[in-house]
This record gives structure tokens, C-alpha cells and sequence, in this order.
């Protein structure tokens, strides 16, 4: 499955909501949560997929970002901290955690918040990725780094990341640690970009600082922006394909959690 934007071929929405929500008894959601909701694109689908009358609650801290999930019909956003959800006990007959458990000082302690909030037979979706997924593109990175005798940044973009807090690879034991019942569910598929144009802009939007120095400025930024951008498209001119995309494998999933 390849899944693009901007220049990216995309899947659809429906058939990555169908794939989230199979585990999930729709008739019996009377309450949903996406915790961490960001701009709000898990509650749109748990809004458009659930039953009319189900509650669906979108939290966050970020009151920018819950602006667009005010937008929604029927959705009630709440400013919040996920580590004290302002919510009582037995809530929710489903959460979703959506890309957000990376975020968490204590990922344990954010996993007993959700369960303190989870109804008797709620069931949680914690969305990750695999910590190999897109490694193809840092090793593109990485490989810049050092033809611009950034050595040490090289060495840095190598080191894990708070993303590698909660990872497919990890998240099944922190989960057990406060849920009985744990599977998990994967898909491997392709993030690709149409050109070499397109998958270097991606790049210089943000990848290409990873392992940058902890104190380096703006402008330290943009001096190695310019300094990696021409190593990199040279990288990227040799890593396409006969259509002259560039492809990216990557693999996600969810754990469904159960008390």
C-alpha cells in the first residue's frame, strides 16, 4: 500500500478508518475518546464511523489544534493534560491514542490514565510505528551527514529519539503492565514521493536537522540545510526507481488493549 501527499499517492481515509476500527464493536461505542487528538483527523473518523448517538470527546493541550476539532459536528473538545484527564472514572467504552504515547514522561503512567477512564469492556488503540519505520530515509540522512564531514551530527541522527519511547517493538510489554489483554495489528506499506523534488523538500522541512547540536540556532540551522541539501539530492537522485519515484517503506500499527 503507498501512501502519498503533495506529491505522496495516498490511501483512502475509509480504508485506513475500516483497518483502525475493525477490532471495535461500533453498536456498542456509546463514549470514545482521542486522546491527544492534534488537528483532529482520528476524530473525524470516529465521528464519521460511529453510530450518530455515540458521545466522541477530543482532548489535548494544545488549544490551536483543538480549534479544528471544535469544527467538527458533534464533537466536544476539551483542553487537558492526558497525564489528569479531567474525565471520571468508567467513561469511555473506546480510546484512542493516536501517535501520542511517545509524548509522555511516564507512558505508564499516561496507560493507567486511560485505563482509569476505560469502561469495564472498553477497549484502547494505541497507534505507533515501528522504530525501523522510514529507516531507509535517515540512512539517506545519515549518509549526507557524512559526505558534508558532519561527522558527529551523523553519529547523533543514529541515537534514539523519545519516539522510541513507544514503538511497535516495545509497546506489547508497557501495555501489559497495566492491561490484561494485548494484540497487536500491523501493516507494512510505502510513503512515496513523486520526484526528487518532492522527497527533497520533505527533507529539508525537517529531517534533515535530526542530530543536529542540542544548542544550535536558527541560523546554524540553515547553514546545514544548505550544507547537506546538495549531498542529499544526489542521494535521492540515485535511490529512485524507473518512474523516477522515491520510495520510502515503513511500517505502523496499533495495539488493542483491553482491561
Amino acid at each position: 500500500m503507498a501512501t502519498q501527499a503533495n506529491g505522496l499517492a495516498d490511501s483512502s481515509n475509509s480504508t485506513y478508518a475500516g483497518w483502525l476500527l475493525e477490532p471495535v464493536c461500533i453498536p456498542r461505542v456509546y463514549a470514545a475518546l482521542d486522546a491527544g487528538c492534534g488537528m483532529g483527523s482520528i476524530t473525524q473518523t470516529l465521528r464519521s464511523h460511529l453510530e450518530p448517538w455515540a458521545l466522541v470527546m477530543a482532548l489535548d493541550a494544545d488549544v490551536k489544534a483543538l480549534r479544528a476539532c471544535v469544527s467538527i459536528e458533534g464533537v466536544d473538545a476539551t483542553v487537558g493534560d492526558i497525564a489528569k484527564q479531567p474525565y471520571p472514572n468508567g467513561t469511555f467504552d473506546l480510546v484512542v491514542a493516536g501517535h501520542v504515547l511517545y509524548y509522555a514522561n511516564s507512558v505508564t503512567g499516561w496507560l493507567r490514565e486511560f485505563r482509569r477512564v476505560m469502561a469495564s469492556c472498553g477497549v484502547l488503540l494505541a497507534v505507533t510505528n515501528s522504530a525501523r519505520s522510514g529507516e531507509r530515509l535517515l540512512g539517506l540522512h545519515v549518509e549526507a551527514c557524512r559526505r558534508a564531514g558532519e561527522f558527529a551530527m551523523a553519529r547523533r541522527a543514529l541515537e534514539p529519539t523519545p519516539r522510541d519511547r513507544f514503538t511497535l517493538e516495545n509497546g506489547d510489554a508497557q501495555l501489559r503492565l497495566v492491561f490484561e489483554g494485548v494484540t497487536a495489528r500491523v501493516r507494512d506499506d510505502e510513503l512515496v514521493f513523486d520526484s526528487v523534488e518532492s522527497a527533497h523538500a520533505a527533507y529539508l522541512g525537517g529531517l534533515f536537522a535530526r542530530g543536529a547540536p542540542p544548542d544550535a540556532t536558527e541560523a546554524d540551522l540553515a547553514r546545514l540545510s544548505i550544507r547537506l541539501a546538495p549531498h542529499m539530492r544526489a542521494l535521492l537522485v540515485s535511490a529512485t526507481d524507473a518512474d523516477g519515484r522515491v520510495s520510502i517503506p515503513r511500517r505502523s500499527g496499533y495495539f488493542v488493549a483491553r482491561p
